[in-house]
């Protein structure tokens, strides 16, 4: 038994420098390791400060170059055109348009019905010039659930 114990007692003593060996995530970084890791949380927080690409969503209008943002079009030009969901089903038609301090358009009011109008976010939006229509990716359901206030 003595005999035993020894031989655990030898085998864990050379054991131990091979399992106490330093680990490859202990170290310090090189400066160009630094550099490169400040760098990517640079690039990392820019990005998240950019609103997200709302052509993303617009991937089933691939190929269809006449659809464009309405963001930089002029509100009076918006006014008054309907508005419907890709599959052709009609929402309704702007009455009036939001935009921020650089004259962007963030939103705009479409009237769904007789005495009520949803804001509907302007990335949800494309024109077609050929038809003189705004696309909305939302379905008619997704753009009844909006808040809808008073024309």
């Amino acid at each position: 038994m003595n005999r035993l114990l020894g031989t655990v007692a030898v085998t864990l003593l050379f054991a131990t420098p091979a399992l106490a060996q330093q680990s490859p995530y202990d170290t310090n970084p090189t400066p160009q390791e630094r550099a490169q890791t400040n760098q990517l949380n640079t690039d990392a927080a820019a990005e998240a400060r950019t609103p997200p690409a709302a052509a993303h969503r617009w991937y089933v209008l691939y190929g269809y170059d006449d659809r464009r943002s309405i963001d930089r079009m002029d509100g009076s030009d918006l006014m008054g055109l309907r508005v419907i969901t890709q599959n052709g089903a009609h929402i309704g038609h702007i009455r009036g348009v939001d935009a921020d301090g650089q004259g962007r358009i963030v939103r705009v009011r479409v009237a769904t019905g007789e005495q009520t109008a949803a804001w509907i976010d302007a990335d949800d939006l494309r024109y077609n010039p050929a038809t003189g229509a705004v696309l909305t990716d939302l379905s008619k359901g997704e753009v009844d659930g909006l808040p809808h206030t008073g024309l």
